[in-house]
């Protein structure tokens, strides 16, 4: 059975910081940036919530890469040639950072099943690529060097919402 919706203390914790930064974020972005990069903005920061609350790999895998495309359309609305190339350099680690979740999460889900906390106790292999995924995505060094490219190639409304999310979900 899928859990989409999993709040214990800590995720009630940083789902209301979460939703605290979109607001505040919202209302700073109001005057500037395009229609799009907002939309893209609240979507980015919708999907690192279903993050936070997945409570199974499928709806955390699916969360994961939605965040993962908002966040690249964020960077790329800067429109500068930098962004752009910034942004592509952005959506291609996220996307690896992502593909070794979804190995991880394959190799738990045969071994454990599909519920998250099934990880914790583990230390083979899908806890590992696990690890790396969530290494990448949080900008762990050495693997951060996608962050001091993308981050002042967006806008200033959509770094607001980059250094809120992203390495934090």
């Amino acid at each position: 059975t899928l859990n989409l919706l999993c709040v214990d203390r800590l995720s009630f914790l940083f789902g209301l910081i979460f939703c605290i930064i979109a607001g505040i974020g919202s209302v700073y972005s109001w005057g500037e940036g395009s229609r799009w990069e907002k939309g893209a903005s609240l979507i980015y920061a919708g999907s690192s919530l279903g993050v936070i609350f997945a409570g199974d790999w499928i709806s955390l895998i699916c969360f994961w890469e939605a965040m993962a495309i908002s966040s690249w359309y964020v960077v790329w609305a800067g429109k500068t040639r930098g962004a752009v190339r910034a942004s592509y350099r952005y959506l291609v680690m996220h996307l690896v950072g992502g593909n070794l979740l979804l190995a991880g999460g394959a190799f738990v889900c045969i071994r454990n099943g599909i519920q998250l906390e099934l990880l914790t106790g583990s230390g083979g292999a899908g806890f590992w690529l696990v690890l790396a995924g969530v290494c990448i995505n949080a900008g762990v060094p050495p693997l951060h060097t996608w962050i001091p490219d993308a981050y002042p190639e967006s806008t200033v409304s959509g770094t607001v919402f980059l250094g809120s999310y992203t390495t934090k979900t």
